[in-house]
């Protein structure tokens, strides 16, 4: 049975009903994403007004907040770009409409769109940035920030589509709390689940297309969505996004929601076969089961994860081999407080540790090999640390092992018990872990906390970053400027960190030795005249860092790293939080004074 659409609108009939995601995308959603007003597929029934729900309709309303759209260079053709997130999910959950007949399923499908865009690219104005290979993104903007996009809503339900009526975004927080009370007023069920798509930034909250939202915000937003329904807490909710797999969220979360899912790593998006969560596949284990609890949804979308339908190596064919989800874990919340507790004790106990300056080596040691979880999100300048979220199992894995090496010293034994208690309240609370064997992620546990290590805490390291002279000694020594041919790179670079070096500490410090090398390389003209060129760029950066104005200069950066790092150090430790664990962060905070 190919879908039925109907509208709010009553628009007018267009020439060919599509009957697959592609013909979707294509004919239909490709103008819906250009923000034209755009008629739906001939050939079938139109009316207005609400979807006539056949019986039985309510055992589960799966609601989709679709919030980010990403443009990538095709894998197979270097001229192609496609897209992937939002746009395509959107478009996919459409084509599952013939689907839903006579089933007691209900979909809602929210997504926005830029208005006035003759173009059928997405415009994003809070678009991610590709740094060492992973996605950043600013979380810094209001919530509020919309960008001019219009939210476009869909019910998908017995073989129907019904668009209801356009409206401006509110932005992230708003737009998730209308979602819900659509959803609730909508298509009122049994069990109602969110599936929230976009970037997520770990303690830092979630981002899209509509601006940004902290976890407050978004705690907020659901309960105030599920107050206007009339209901408590979500059954399911699932962050299809980066990072959110960390415990400052997951205790955020613990009241919004009995089952949460999501990741403590990058959700990978490229192109048509990764793309973060398949939620195709979800919603064909709730149709064909509709009858399963939100337990049983939450252990099937981590089995399917398992089973490569995210990518991955369980996946069938050689372009399935990258995962959408390297890690993806079911959260058991009337487990999160327990948890909760037992990270506090070993927080009492490392904090009298620490004390100690053996006992804050091995803490540091057992911090810095412990896998670092996604830095997607995470707030990331120049000279500022990034978001060291560590793996929980494998830190308290290495307390045990420093405590049986000897290394760390647990007089009364009360870190180990502490150790062995969190790990014992992790295995409850995480009901179900995939982990990608591809990386190592299938030994981690699932879960990440910040720990700020000795790379986060050392700022002298922090002030070499933003270092023009540091900058230069590295250029000296990069072996991809080593050859004639990579003379015109070097030069512009040396040129911006010399003028770097004049415009902050004015032009009378004295960088005559880095001009003399810097004309020694502008006029090379053999690979060896080039190689003596670099040769002399060494060492005069090495003897100006050395000098008096180059101790000028790093006395300056050192004083910026620790403004940057102070800074990010209360965006990640709450101020107020009296807890145990928090009070331990602190302790760690400190040593970067």
């Amino acid at each position: 049975m190919a879908p039925r659409f109907t509208s709010t609108d009553a628009p007018t009939q267009t020439s060919e009903q599509p009957d697959t995601a592609s013909g979707l995308r294509d004919q239909y959603f490709d103008c819906l994403a250009s923000g034209k007003t755009c008629s739906p597929p001939a050939g079938q029934d139109l009316s207005t007004g609400s979807l006539e729900f056949t019986s039985p309709y309510a055992e589960w309303t799966l609601a989709f907040n679709l919030t980010t759209t990403q443009e990538h260079q095709s894998p197979l053709n270097s001229d192609e770009r496609v897209y992937s997130g939002a746009r395509n999910k959107a478009a996919e959950l459409l084509a599952l409409a013939a689907s839903t007949v006579d089933k007691p399923i209900t979909l809602v499908v929210q997504n926005a769109q830029p208005q006035e865009n003759n173009d059928t690219k997405p415009t994003n104005k809070n678009a991610s940035k590709i740094v060492d290979g992973q996605a950043h993104v600013s979380l810094s903007q209001s919530s509020s920030t919309n960008g001019g996009m219009l939210i476009h809503t869909y019910v998908i339900h017995d073989g129907e589509i019904q668009e209801l009526e356009t409206r401006p975004s509110e932005g992230v927080a708003a737009d998730m709390e209308a979602l819900i009370t659509t959803a609730g007023e909508q298509a009122p069920s049994e069990h109602l689940a969110l599936f929230a798509q976009g970037h997520g930034g770990g303690p830092q909250g979630i981002s899209g297309d509509t601006g940004s939202a902290s976890l407050e915000e978004v705690d907020a937003a659901i309960k105030s969505g599920l107050e206007n329904i009339g209901r408590d807490r979500l059954d399911l909710l699932d962050f299809d996004s980066c990072s959110m797999g960390n415990s400052t969220v997951i205790a955020a979360m613990s009241e919004a929601a009995d089952h949460i899912i999501a990741s403590a790593e990058v959700e990978s998006a490229g192109g048509l076969n990764v793309d973060g969560q398949n939620v195709t596949a979800i919603v064909n284990e709730v149709l064909e089961r509709p009858a399963m609890s939100p337990e049983d949804l939450g252990e099937t979308i981590v089995a399917l994860a398992a089973q490569g339908a995210n990518g991955g190596e369980a996946a069938l064919g050689d372009d399935k081999q990258d995962a959408g989800t390297n890690t993806l874990a079911h959260y058991n919340a009337s487990e999160i407080e327990s948890f909760n507790q037992s990270l506090e004790n070993l927080g009492a106990s490392l904090s009298q540790a620490l004390q100690t300056e053996p006992g804050r080596q091995a803490i540091l040691s057992a911090i810095d090999a412990s896998p670092l979880a996604s830095q997607a999100g995470g707030n990331r300048i120049s000279g500022t640390p990034r978001a060291e979220l560590h793996d929980v199992k494998t830190f308290a894995n290495n307390l045990l092992s420093s405590i049986e090496s000897g290394s760390l010293d647990d007089f009364g034994g009360n870190i180990e018990r502490a150790a062995e208690a969190l790990l014992r309240g992790q295995s409850e609370m995480i009901s179900s872990y995939h982990g990608e064997e591809k990386g190592g992620y299938d030994d981690q546990g699932g879960l990440s906390t910040f720990l700020p290590g000795r790379p986060y805490l050392d700022l002298q390291a922090r002030a070499d970053e933003i270092n023009p002279v540091q900058s230069i000694v590295g250029l000296a020594s990069d072996e991809r400027l080593n050859n004639l041919e990579d003379q015109k790179s070097l030069l512009n670079s040396l040129s911006r960190e010399i003028e770097t070096i004049e415009r902050q500490f004015g032009t009378e410090l004295v960088v005559a030795p880095l001009v003399e090398a810097k004309a020694a390389i502008s006029n090379a003209t053999t690979q060896n005249q080039y190689s003596s060129a670099l040769d002399l760029l060494a060492e005069n950066a090495k003897q100006f860092d050395q000098s008096a104005a180059g101790q000028l200069v790093n006395s300056v950066a050192l004083d910026r790293a620790q403004e940057n790092t102070t800074r990010a150090l209360a965006s990640e430790i709450s101020p107020t939080a009296q807890d145990q664990w928090t009070v331990f962060l602190r302790n760690l905070a400190a040593m970067a004074q």
